[in-house]
């Protein structure tokens, strides 16, 4: 259910509109164009400037803060359906983050073409996600108002966490505008700007409802178990490593994901409820191996390494981008940055089921039994 690129195809990109009139929140989305090699605007999706750029260029926030959305999202039950009927995240976790990457810094910092294109083929993937989630014996299907945008904002708040656990808090006012801004890459994949918070406090209230919702059935279980103590199946990538290096990648896994859990709170890990010591034998060890690695991911040779991760394509794309962030003038474009206006950006997705309630606060479990038994979303 989370979000899933096949890199296998490149669709033609498709032009967005142009942005919507200014509201008293949100200014015209008028990038700044800043030039290529070959003199060609750049029209970026967001843009030098942006809180964005600023969170996700350092690839130890995207790395921990997937794995930390996607061990939450586990807890809500048509996501833990969703990942042992289709997802490849327990088959081959190390591919399925590629394709994650792939999409996230295509939309992040590429141009509207390249944000469209990425987004196009995580639509496609989401065409495919369908099933029957066995708590409450409904139909799942990923195109849903309320999963994509319980998605979104706990990506949001992940990669948030995960940042300023490595660098520090943001102001307040850089939070909200990150809030913002990531309503961009979500309207690219059908989100309605007004399904998402606004603000970081707005996020947290969010989030926090929707946890309230949570209920872990043996498919959640089954997922976040590797984390804890058990193995990886045979006939996964990581079940049919030989002996040692089995070990080793459980190792990683496990130490990573003790990362990603540094960044939560008290709460959320009792729902997770990965009950072993961490991997590194302290807390202390696990926050200090975590700014190790995002040393090491900020130094040339682990950026080229994240180059060869993300491939030939979208490593061009972030290249290009980290050299405009860094040409002179940088906090001027930061001080005149204007927040694309989301709605601007929406995609009408065809096959998506209506069941967004109002709000996190009023969702429940079952909700579209009533829409499912009437035959209206199948």
């Amino acid at each position: 259910m989370t979000m899933e690129t096949n890199t296998s195809t490149t669709p033609d990109s498709v032009d967005l509109p142009e942005s919507a009139e200014a509201t008293a929140t949100v200014r015209p989305a008028k990038s700044e164009s800043v030039k290529r090699k070959n003199d060609e605007d750049v029209d970026w999706a967001l843009g030098p400037g942006s809180v964005s750029w600023q969170v996700m260029k350092d690839p130890t926030v995207f790395v921990v803060g997937l794995l930390r959305e996607a061990i939450l999202l586990t807890l809500h039950p048509a996501f833990a359906a969703a990942a042992v009927d289709h997802d490849s995240f327990g088959d081959d976790p190390v591919e399925r983050f590629r394709h994650v990457a792939i999409y996230t810094y295509g939309a992040t910092y590429g141009s509207k073409q390249d944000a469209e294109r990425v987004s196009q083929m995580v639509r496609r993937r989401h065409t495919q996600i369908v099933g029957v989630e066995p708590l409450a014996l409904l139909p799942y299907r990923a195109h849903s108002e309320y999963e994509l945008g319980l998605t979104s904002a706990m990506l949001t708040a992940s990669f948030l966490a995960a940042y300023e656990e490595l660098h520090g808090e943001l102001t307040s006012v850089r939070r909200d505008q990150f809030v913002l801004e990531q309503k961009v890459p979500a309207a690219l994949l059908g989100v309605q700007p007004d399904h998402l918070p606004s603000t970081y406090g707005a996020m947290i209230d969010y989030i926090a409802h929707a946890r309230n919702r949570f209920a872990t059935g043996l498919q959640a279980r089954e997922t976040l178990s590797p984390f804890g103590i058990s193995e990886y199946p045979a006939g996964t990538v990581i079940g049919d490593l030989p002996f040692f290096q089995r070990k080793a990648a459980m190792f990683a896994a496990r130490a990573v994901a003790d990362m990603a859990m540094l960044t939560m709170s008290w709460e959320e890990r009792e729902l997770v409820s990965i009950n072993r010591r961490p991997k590194l034998g302290s807390k202390a060890a696990v926050r200090l191996s975590l700014h190790l690695l995002s040393a090491w991911f900020r130094s040339e040779r682990g950026l080229l390494a994240f180059d060869a991760f993300i491939k030939a394509h979208t490593a061009g794309i972030f290249r290009r981008a980290l050299e405009a962030d860094a040409a002179r003038g940088g906090r001027t474009r930061v001080a005149r940055f204007q927040v694309p206006d989301a709605a601007a950006f929406v995609v009408e997705v065809p096959d998506l089921v209506a069941n967004w309630p109002g709000s996190t606060e009023k969702y429940a479990l079952g909700i579209e039994r009533g829409q499912a038994e009437t035959g209206s979303w199948l």
